[in-house]
């Protein structure tokens, strides 16, 4: 039975190829834009920091407050910092 499902599932991912790429880039997102989610802007690359989190991008200085410099290690925007700051939690 379970070889019947693994040669069926082929012939599945095979057919759209289209359709497939831009959901992923969509929904992985939550926006259909790359860049910076402050200004809106894909430039500026060497001061476009990736939250490890969620993805989602920010120029150094579209953060408030605004970074003087590319944060060395992990970067965790906002709305996941807090999520990674309390890792000890007791319950």
């Amino acid at each position: 039975a379970a070889a019947t499902s693994v040669a069926a599932a082929p012939k599945a991912s095979r057919a759209p190829p289209t359709a497939s790429t831009t959901t992923v880039t969509a929904s992985s997102h939550g926006h259909d834009e790359e860049g910076c989610l402050v200004c809106h802007k894909d430039d500026n690359h060497a001061y476009l920091l990736l939250c490890e989190a969620c993805n989602d991008e920010y120029h150094t200085y579209c953060l408030n407050p605004p970074l003087e410099t590319v944060p060395e290690g992990d970067f965790f925007c906002d709305k996941c910092k807090h999520v990674h700051s309390t890792k000890d939690d007791d319950g």
